[in-house]
C-alpha cells in the first residue's frame, strides 16, 4: 500500500508553532517577578527579627536556668 503526500498531511498535525510571549506577557512577568522579589524581601526581613527574637528569648530562658540552679543550690547548702 502506497501513501500519497496528500493522505501523509491528513494524518499528521500542523508543526507547533513557537510561542514567544507577547509584550504585554513580558511586562506582566517583570511585574511579578519584582513582587516576588518585594514579598521575598519582606519576608527575609521578618524571618530576621523572629531569629532574632528567638535568640533574645533563648538568652532569658538560659538566665532564668541560671538562676533557678544558683537559687537550688543556695537553699540546699542551709
Amino acid at each position: 500500500m502506497t501513501v500519497t503526500s496528500d493522505e501523509l498531511n491528513t494524518y499528521t498535525s500542523p508543526p507547533a508553532e513557537a510561542k514567544t510571549p507577547s509584550r504585554a506577557q513580558s511586562t506582566n512577568d517583570d511585574g511579578a517577578a519584582k513582587a516576588l522579589q518585594a514579598e521575598n524581601a519582606r519576608l527575609s526581613g521578618e524571618l530576621r527579627e523572629a531569629r532574632a527574637l528567638i535568640r533574645d528569648l533563648e538568652l532569658q530562658v538560659e538566665s532564668m536556668r541560671a538562676n533557678a540552679r544558683k537559687a537550688a543550690e543556695a537553699l540546699l547548702a542551709h
